[in-house]
């Protein structure tokens, strides 16, 4: 994608991962969907760098961890989303986490 674009769809990729540093090259991004891929885990830094982005479409994957490790909790810990400070819409509907709180959005 060309460092210029606004939005990026990979929505439908059989993602599973998503890695810290993924889309580090694309601080200009406003627009990310990941929605129905495969992805169950989202690793610390993985939306590092990504100060535009103001959605992010998560839905529709097995995601039933977010935090650092993976010993399959079910909820989202501190940090996790705190590096998009302009984020406004985050969407997590028909995932399988069973516990969240505002944490995950404080550094």
């Amino acid at each position: 994608m060309p460092p210029c674009g606004e939005g990026l769809d990979l929505s439908s990729n059989q993602i599973d991962t998503i890695q810290p540093g993924s889309f580090s090259n694309l601080s200009r991004l406003k627009w990310l969907h990941l929605s129905s891929n495969q992805i169950t885990c989202i690793n610390p830094g993985s939306f590092s760098n990504l100060p535009n982005l103001l959605s992010l479409d998560l839905a529709c994957n097995k995601i039933n961890n977010i935090q650092p490790g993976s010993n399959h909790l079910s909820n989202i810990q501190t940090g996790v989303f705190s590096n998009l400070p302009k984020l406004k819409k985050l969407l997590l509907n028909k995932n399988q986490l069973k516990r969240s709180s505002a944490c995950g959005f404080r550094k």
